[in-house]
């Protein structure tokens, strides 16, 4: 049985995206060196612990990575907002980034408009991921 070669989907989603769409910035807060970005929830603050259960509560400088992508925003049609999961102002990044994947607490940067990351979901038909639909608030 062959597989389905899904490059030219692949090519022309990339040259759509690209032709229409803007560049966007994925913010990662504890992605770099070794630290990982907690809340406790008695102080009721952030803090950051490395893999040797050090704990500090500024941000290291070696916790932030930054990705870069492009993509075409949209917003949400009525009949799919239902005010839970997704709310009215809501938007979806149609996407094409190599580097990562979204992740919660991501700050995601279009435009010089701030959004917070809230759901996504990929589009990797053959295991590579052509796209990402990502749905963003302000």
């Amino acid at each position: 049985m062959s597989t389905y070669n899904y490059d030219s989907i692949n090519n022309t989603a990339i040259t759509q995206i690209t032709a229409f769409g803007t560049s966007f910035t994925i913010t990662r807060t504890g992605d770099g060196g070794d630290w990982t970005k907690k809340f406790d929830n008695v102080e009721q603050r952030v803090y950051w612990e490395d893999d040797e259960s050090n704990i500090v509560y500024t941000v290291p400088e070696d916790a932030e990575s930054t990705y870069t992508g492009i993509c075409v925003i949209t917003d949400f049609e009525n009949d799919e907002i239902d005010g839970s999961l997704i709310k009215r102002g809501d938007k979806r990044l149609v996407s094409k980034i190599d580097t990562t994947s979204p992740q919660l607490n991501d700050k995601i940067t279009v435009d010089s408009v701030n959004y917070e990351y809230i759901n996504h979901k990929s589009i990797a038909p053959d295991g590579d991921n052509i796209i990402h639909l990502i749905q963003v608030r302000i």
